[in-house]
């Protein structure tokens, strides 16, 4: 089981697909698309998890924890409060049968997709 505080939830994330949009230019750009949003609390991997993952596919990823949401899956896109869209990596959902089950999802950055205000 995870210990979170209840009170380490204080940021939005905003999770959402990927969709094309037209620019001034004429040219058609991959934008973000909200769906739902969640309440998260950052989460720190250890020196030896960093360690661990250095030279993988995970090295420049990050980790963020929400309460339990069935809609969270791979394919979806992650706006953070920093502004930036994150591809969702990697999913660890809480399997056990309790009243307040958490997710931890694994984040990578993803530039190419672009975040209006």
């Amino acid at each position: 089981m995870l210990n979170v505080k209840p009170s380490n939830f204080n940021h939005i994330v905003y999770f959402g697909e990927v969709g094309s949009q037209m620019d001034e230019d004429g040219i058609e750009r991959d934008t973000f698309v909200p769906k739902f949003s969640a309440k998260f609390s950052p989460k720190s991997r250890s020196m030896t998890q960093q360690y661990s993952i250095f030279g993988t596919e995970l090295q420049d990823t990050i980790l963020i924890v929400i309460r339990h949401n069935k809609s969270v899956e791979r394919g979806l896109v992650v706006k953070m409060p920093n502004g930036r869209a994150y591809d969702i990596v990697d999913i660890s959902s809480d399997e056990q049968n309790i009243y307040i089950a958490y997710d931890i999802i694994t984040l990578k950055l993803n530039d190419k997709i672009e975040i209006g205000d």
